[in-house]
């Protein structure tokens, strides 16, 4: 019966791996890196080949074309109302920058916006640029003249860098792959708190379809589905590339780039299925409780990590034969719940 499992399993493994099509590999591109869609055009940068790309989506067959050359060190890309905006990451710190072309126009040329120091992810949102620089994120006010960068959160992320934004239901969520957060903060709030999501998140790049959204990530490289209203996330592909770096969507398909190679992969929505990788979903009550927490499966031997919502480890426990936890000497707040590294969800102690 455990063979028949594993080689179903495989096999599972096999197709989803399988299902994906390579619809753009350029030999002098090494490196792939931010993605966007514009009336059926996909665009690709490439970060050291300092060149973004056009691909036309139907029909697929079409060679891609250059569309912008010399540009130093592209990295995200994003478009808003026909307006494509570049982040800059130089080697030449000197040379970092956003810049925008008009896609609009018949044969546009590129525009600086404001210099900014290291720029990597970017999201655009009522009028205004979000873009990661380090650890913070800063906003750049599209409706005025000559705009410059406004610190907006100050460590978004505590090591390395922010990878990944983007903004659902007026909030922005920020990955780091580095240490595997995805966080979020409110954008209605004059004072935008962190709110840690996940802690155990492989995810870098964002993007947003329909109720979700999607993200990849590295080592090896997965392709992520989250529900951002239930905060849960399921593996839902993985593609044959080394370093997932973003991903974007369109109505049918899921984009994923490949910063290790000059690769941009294509999956199908059709051909994936959350059920594939979905767990056996665990749940937690009384919810809110003053006592104790109760689990809907009895444990053997589970370590249980209660994080409040700064990311601070408040209470460990481990768990043998017995699904019950005695949280009556936390005060009183909402947690986040993990069991052996993967988080369960919210907890209100009264």
């Amino acid at each position: 019966m455990e063979r028949k499992l594993l080689l179903f399993l495989t096999l599972i493994t096999s197709i989803i791996i399988n299902s994906q099509e390579v619809i753009f590999n350029e030999s002098s591109v090494n490196n792939t890196s931010g993605l966007a869609i514009f009336e059926n055009q996909l665009y690709v940068a490439g970060r050291f080949s300092n060149n973004i790309y056009k691909i036309n989506l139907t029909p697929q067959n079409e060679n891609p074309v250059v569309i912008l050359e010399g540009i130093d060190g592209p990295s995200d890309i994003e478009i808003s109302e026909g307006i494509l905006y570049i982040s800059l990451n130089s080697n030449n710190s000197n040379l970092d920058k956003i810049i925008k072309l008009d896609l609009n126009e018949t044969n546009p040329n590129p525009v600086e916006i404001v210099s900014i120091a290291n720029p990597d992810g970017i999201t655009v949102y009522n009028n205004k640029i979000y873009v990661s620089s380090g650890t913070d994120i800063f906003t750049i006010d599209l409706s005025v003249n000559n705009p410059s960068p406004v610190l907006f959160l100050e460590d978004v992320t505590l090591s390395s860098a922010t990878n990944g934004v983007c903004i659902y239901n007026n909030s922005l969520f920020a990955t780091n792959n580095a240490i595997g957060e995805l966080v979020k903060y409110n954008l209605n709030s004059s004072t935008p708190s962190k709110e840690i999501i996940f802690n155990n998140f492989e995810g870098r790049g964002l993007t947003v379809r329909n109720n979700k959204i999607y993200s990849t990530g590295d080592s090896p490289t997965k392709i992520f589905e989250i529900d951002p209203i239930n905060e849960i996330f399921t593996e839902i592909a993985q593609p044959n590339i080394p370093t997932g770096w973003d991903i974007i969507t369109n109505s049918n398909s899921i984009f994923v780039s490949n910063l290790e190679g000059g690769e941009v992969l294509k999956f199908d929505f059709a051909n994936l299925s959350v059920e594939n990788f979905t767990n056996k979903s665990l749940n937690l009550y009384p919810n809110p409780t003053s006592d104790f927490i109760e689990f809907s499966e009895i444990f053997q031997n589970s370590e249980i990590v209660i994080y409040d919502l700064n990311g601070r480890i408040i209470k460990k426990a481990k768990l043998k034969n017995t699904n019950k936890l005695n949280i009556s000497d936390l005060q009183s707040g909402i947690y986040i719940i993990q069991k052996d590294r993967k988080r369960i969800g919210k907890i209100i102690k009264n």
